[in-house]
């Protein structure tokens, strides 16, 4: 946590000293969400951040190009990536092996 916590905001400092020289308001929107939602994806891999990484910003510029070329709203890209993560972050495939296992076997 308290690695997190320095490298979060270590990208604050250089987002401000580096890009803008300013601090505006807002303009770390979402930015907590976004690492969550990766480390979602990551689950307990450290080897995984970076492909999750690229896969939400992958989700996140084809849903923003979505937006901007069609008539696609923005409430619907968010229902759609809200979906997509669910499914990614689900352990369905474990569930359902365990279900299975404590079914009892049919005798014939």
């Amino acid at each position: 946590m308290t690695l997190s916590g320095l490298f979060h905001g270590l990208t604050g400092f250089f987002a401000v000293t580096g890009t803008w020289y300013t601090c505006h308001q807002g303009f770390s929107a979402g930015m907590g969400w976004a690492a969550l939602a990766i480390a979602l994806i990551a689950k307990k891999n450290l080897l995984a951040v970076i492909p999750a990484a690229f896969l939400y910003t992958w989700f996140e510029t084809a849903s923003e190009t979505a937006m901007l070329s069609t008539q696609f709203s923005f409430d619907a890209a968010s229902l759609i990536q809200a979906f997509i993560f669910l499914f990614i972050t689900m352990q369905i495939v474990p569930f359902l092996r365990s279900r299975q296992a404590l079914r009892p076997e049919k005798k014939t």
